[in-house]
């Protein structure tokens, strides 16, 4: 895997976690990620995560060409599809059980009643979270964006697989142009922002069979030396276009979308724009990179755990936010190490 890569993911869930903090911030604090969040919209990392999976969708929904009859290449399609839900399948069921089973024992209110968190469980494995969370949202909603990727990488594959690649991606350009413009908002429309996964497909052929790599990257070589100065000022403009751009709902998932395939194609290029001198540094990134899922997965109910304990035996809320913190990275590795990786 490319390292870079891996260093966009630990970017995008860093950004995440940001924006999710601020059910667990301390009070006293509230008011630094409220004015960051004024300027930085961090949900932005959203989009990165996106787009780097459609880049990587459109990878795999290539090898169909080499395929003459469309049953080999729907065949092919199937294959593509099951493996998805054999890679997300693990962590994301296990994380929607957790919270399940503990509002059923603990009868916290917190975790929501019992009734309904079985509504989210059962939307959750068959990946249509983001259609039972559209009319209202919850803190365990995040989970809308697992199942809004993993029905791009159903659809789009058999479309693929039927269509080919000219009309499919004929279509692909055309969402992304519509959706810039107009969003049908189901309660929470943004819960539906697919065009992002399609960037990331577009990017994919734009540089594997328009622009090729080696040309970009003898391109962008000029600018190498100043490469921790345009990688800050792309990681910035990411969560502030979502900021600038927020009076116009449509625009700004395409601009924060548009800005994360610019960050892609200088990761493709690997001339290490978003690698640092500093090898432990880079350890760090890494580490989260590659538990970037696991964490998505986890961090919410992890925090919701430690808060829940904190409560039943008293103790200070001093220690709250660190512990909640520690206890997400324990629960990501470990369910990377012992579930994500198996």
């Amino acid at each position: 895997m490319n390292s870079e890569i891996q260093a966009l993911r630990a970017i995008a869930i860093v950004f995440v976690l940001f924006i999710h903090s601020v059910i667990i911030f301390p009070p006293e604090y509230l008011y630094i990620y409220k004015y960051i969040i004024s300027v930085f919209r961090t949900d932005a990392g959203v989009e990165l995560f996106f787009v780097i999976a459609g880049y990587f969708l459109a990878q795999s929904c290539v090898k169909f060409d080499l395929l003459e009859k469309v049953n080999d290449r729907v065949k092919s399609a199937a294959t593509l599809i099951v493996k998805k839900i054999k890679r997300l399948s693990p962590v994301a069921y296990l994380w929607a059980l957790i919270p399940l089973t503990i509002s059923i024992i603990s009868g916290d209110h917190s975790w929501l009643a019992s009734d309904v968190m079985i509504k989210k469980f059962f939307a959750s494995i068959v990946w249509l979270r983001n259609f039972e969370e559209s009319n209202k949202q919850t803190i365990f909603g995040y989970y809308w964006a697992i199942s809004l990727e993993m029905q791009v990488f159903v659809v789009y594959p058999i479309l693929y697989a039927f269509l080919g690649k000219k009309r499919t991606l004929g279509f692909s350009v055309l969402a992304c142009i519509a959706m810039a413009f107009f969003r049908y908002d189901f309660g929470m429309g943004w819960m539906f922002r697919f065009d992002s996964i399609l960037w990331g497909v577009l990017t994919y052929h734009l540089i594997n069979e328009y622009i090729d790599i080696n040309y970009l990257r003898d391109l962008i070589k000029p600018y190498k030396k100043h490469k921790s100065i345009i990688a800050l000022l792309l990681i910035l403009s990411l969560p502030a276009s979502m900021s600038f751009v927020g009076h116009i709902p449509s625009l700004r998932f395409t601009i924060a979308a548009l800005i994360s395939v610019v960050i892609l194609c200088l990761s493709l290029t690997q001339l290490n724009f978003f690698s640092f001198k500093f090898p432990p540094f880079n350890k760090i990134i890494q580490f989260v990179g590659d538990r970037s899922y696991s964490v998505f997965c986890c961090h919410i109910p992890s925090w919701m755990i430690v808060s829940l304990l904190f409560d039943k035996f008293g103790a200070s809320h001093g220690y709250l936010f660190i512990t909640q913190i520690l206890f997400m990275v324990i629960c990501a590795d470990l369910t990377h190490r012992f579930v994500e990786k198996r």
